[in-house]
């Protein structure tokens, strides 16, 4: 798998599966190619090679809006936002389940659901250039869960979050898996994190990925060898990595 004109060693063989009810934390070094995994199994690229299935089909044979009702996505880059409200935005979210007239049975009842699920209540009437980053963080993941699929990836979701809104915003990620039996896929730097809240962590090691437990990958000594530093080890008995 290769991004544009560029090989990706550690994604020469992948397989990954995404299961309802967890949290996978996908992590590697920077330009391993988490993003380029990401693009790919969205259907923005191509693979080189193998099958992306999606609920047993491949994922390019499903129409844009039959993709739409099984798969969201959260990027990094913030969107254009201009005089968008919060209550709007997350609106955009239910757009794949109108019918033909536009109505949307379903739509008020998820939009109550997630704005009490991610505690948006107080900020629904306020402009989106109004809010902080962590709470514009909270309202794009919100839009992806008004969408209402089964799965959901994000791609450094806590980027521009300070460290209590980073802890905030994966458990609260935890929580949507384990409480909305949602497969959920997290692209993110923060190892420490993932390994202390999600269910599984997909590491990209330069002989391919590596899947496992949190257990699994903390004891294995693989995070050591990804992320050769002669600053710094990686502590398996904290989970953490400290100075040498």
């Amino acid at each position: 798998m290769g991004y544009r004109r560029r090989t990706l060693p550690g994604l020469a063989n992948v397989e990954l599966s995404l299961h309802p009810g967890e949290l996978t934390a996908l992590v590697g070094p920077n330009g391993a190619g988490k993003s380029s995994l990401l693009r790919t199994l969205t259907g923005l690229l191509q693979p080189v090679q193998g099958r992306l299935l999606l609920e047993g089909r491949p994922l390019h044979g499903w129409s844009a809006r039959e993709r739409a009702r099984k798969l969201a996505v959260v990027w990094t880059a913030i969107p254009p936002i201009g005089e968008m409200h919060v209550l709007d935005l997350l609106r955009l979210g239910r757009y794949p389940h109108r019918d033909w007239t536009g109505r949307d049975d379903q739509a008020e009842a998820m939009l109550e659901r997630v704005a009490q699920d991610l505690h948006l209540e107080a900020l629904l009437s306020r402009p989106l250039y109004r809010l902080s980053d962590g709470e514009r963080q909270r309202v794009l993941i919100g839009r992806a869960l008004v969408q209402d699929t089964p799965v959901l990836l994000l791609d450094e979701p806590t980027h521009f979050l300070d460290v209590v809104q980073r802890a905030e915003v994966f458990q609260l990620l935890a929580q949507q898996a384990s409480l909305r039996n949602r497969a959920l896929l997290v692209a993110t730097h923060e190892v420490e994190w993932a390994l202390q809240v999600a269910h599984r962590l997909a590491v990209i090691a330069p002989d391919g990925l590596k899947t496992g437990t949190a257990t699994e990958i903390r004891s294995g000594g693989l995070l050591q060898r990804v992320y050769q530093s002669d600053k710094l080890w990686f502590d398996a008995a904290s989970g953490r990595f400290l100075p040498r």
